[in-house]
């Protein structure tokens, strides 16, 4: 947010939302988003190895040094009463954000000089504090991460949460891949035969919705019970009760199944092609009706997602509320929080990613074009390997990919894929 309420601190929206937007549109910003991080990396291998981590542990909540900056504790006024603040302790999934952003923005630019002079170090040190999160279950066969909170922000000291879990296991894989690179630093063997052992034995928890699997947002999930939304104009379509709005505002964890915001929406946001359609949708059906979305960061991933599945229209819902969340914020009088930047680059991400479908397959533009019932056609531009397109949706459902005025050939799969010809690659 453009206010002083976090105090200027960097949160893993940077890299999830604010990052991919500038990555497809500027990706100079994006690079310098990237080199703050970098910028930082001695203040995350101090911070990992004081938290008892090896490797490079970014914070949850990162000022300007690179240091923590969320608090452990919030004092309310004005009864001086001292509530307990977990995020600080408890997230740990940011380091694999930041690998996320760098894998995207090499992914998207084609930039190999940053990956061997900065790249490539970043990605080490996460993967080190990546390993260094999971311990070894005996119980279960498989290592897991205990006492975390996801970006699911009601739900804390949670074992095994699925979103958390996931992006470690990715960051590490990411690591394993990267290693035989000529620059990527020295792993010893045996940390690296460390790291393919972890990764390929890490605890994900799942649950049955309607006869389909689904992942389970965190070990023991399933077994909280049920708490109905009701429906409000004060905070947009979806609300909590008062006893909830209690335990929420006094930072303690809620005890039913009720989501802040998107979590396992947002990991299918970010992989969509690890999981099959009828997860996402039984994923979708199961956790969207259960989601306050009372962060402005809830709207993008689940209108990626809504398009993902073909709910086209709730995915232009989702985008109208991402791209309008300050003017229809309420109550408006005295907000003082700013501008909800992320929200913005979310909305983007619902159209460019989600409706349109943009993916880089195989080192290939893709697009998995749908028409929303809201709009004839849609259009935008994206920077793809040193050059600008512009892209057009139009009322058919075809894709128009033009480059300094000239339309690039493309070529359409039997799913209904588009990829884009002509030398770009």
């Amino acid at each position: 947010m453009t206010s002083t309420y976090h105090s200027g601190a960097t949160f893993f929206d940077t890299e999830l939302h604010k990052c991919v937007f500038w990555i497809w549109n500027d990706p100079r910003v994006a690079r310098a988003l990237i080199d703050y991080r970098y910028h930082r990396l001695e203040q995350a291998i101090e911070f990992a190895k004081s938290t008892g981590f090896s490797g490079a542990r970014f914070p949850e909540a990162s000022n300007d040094r690179g240091t923590e900056n969320g608090p452990h504790y919030v004092l309310s006024y004005p009864d001086a009463k001292t509530t307990r603040e977990w995020s600080v302790d408890e997230v740990l999934h940011i380091s694999a954000d930041v690998c996320y952003a760098l894998h995207c923005y090499r992914e998207v630019t084609g930039d190999d000089a940053y990956m061997t002079t900065r790249g490539y170090r970043i990605i080490a040190e996460c993967a080190r504090f990546a390993a260094s999160a999971f311990e070894w279950s005996d119980a279960k066969q498989a290592y897991v991460v205990n006492s975390v909170m996801g970006p699911d922000e009601y739900h804390y000291h949670v074992d095994n949460s699925f979103f958390t879990n996931y992006l470690l296991r990715w960051c590490i894989r990411l690591a394993i891949s990267s290693a035989g690179h000529e620059a990527f630093p020295d792993v010893p063997k045996a940390e690296l035969d460390d790291w393919l052992a972890i990764s390929d034995r890490v605890y994900l928890p799942w649950m049955s919705v309607g006869g389909v699997s689904i992942p389970e947002e965190f070990e023991g999930y399933a077994k909280l019970p049920d708490t109905e939304l009701r429906i409000t104009k004060k905070r947009g379509p979806q609300f909590v009760d008062e006893s909830e709005r209690e335990s929420a505002e006094a930072l303690r964890n809620f005890t039913s199944k009720i989501v802040k915001q998107a979590d396992v929406i947002l990991l299918m946001s970010l992989f969509p092609d690890d999981f099959p359609a009828d997860v996402k949708r039984a994923a979708f059906a199961f956790y969207e009706p259960r989601t306050v979305h009372e962060s402005s960061l809830s709207y993008g991933p689940h209108a990626m997602v809504a398009a993902d599945i073909g709910k086209t229209s709730d995915c232009a819902d989702f985008i109208a509320r991402a791209s309008r969340y300050n003017l229809d914020f309420t109550p408006t009088a005295d907000y003082g929080n700013g501008l909800h930047l992320s929200a913005y680059a979310g909305a983007w991400q619902g159209l460019v990613q989600g409706l349109a479908g943009l993916r880089i397959e195989r080192g290939r533009l893709c697009f998995r074009p749908r028409l929303s019932p809201h709009w004839d056609a849609y259009r935008f531009a994206v920077h793809f390997r040193g050059r600008r397109l512009k892209v057009t949706v139009p009322a058919n459902g075809t894709v128009r990919v033009e480059c300094d005025g000239n339309a690039l050939p493309t070529q359409r799969s039997a799913d209904g894929r588009v990829y884009v010809l002509g030398g770009i690659e």
